[in-house]
């Protein structure tokens, strides 16, 4: 199942179940970032999401933010309000 425009339409809403099982693969990460004529390495997107998560501080083998979809992409995983955004108010 790959991300349709409609997935993306809902991404501002935390609580939709279908941004659970959405996914991005890598190769419409690369085509998105660098473009389609972008000639890389075939594990770029895959060093990048590393850095993503270490910078996130986010375990890939307990992920908050970043879950892998093995074979497929990525998922962005919804968080909830216990951030310090909602500690704030």
């Amino acid at each position: 199942m790959e991300t349709t425009e409609q997935d993306v339409e809902r991404e501002d809403k935390p609580s939709t179940p279908a941004l659970s099982t959405a996914f991005v693969g890598r190769e419409e990460i690369l085509d998105t970032l660098w473009g389609v004529d972008y000639v890389a390495e075939s594990n770029v997107v895959d060093r990048q999401i590393r850095n993503l998560r270490a910078r996130l501080q986010n375990d890939w083998r307990e992920p908050r933010f970043i879950a892998t979809v093995p074979g497929r992409g990525y998922r962005f995983l919804p968080t909830t309000g216990s951030g310090s955004a909602a500690r704030a108010s």
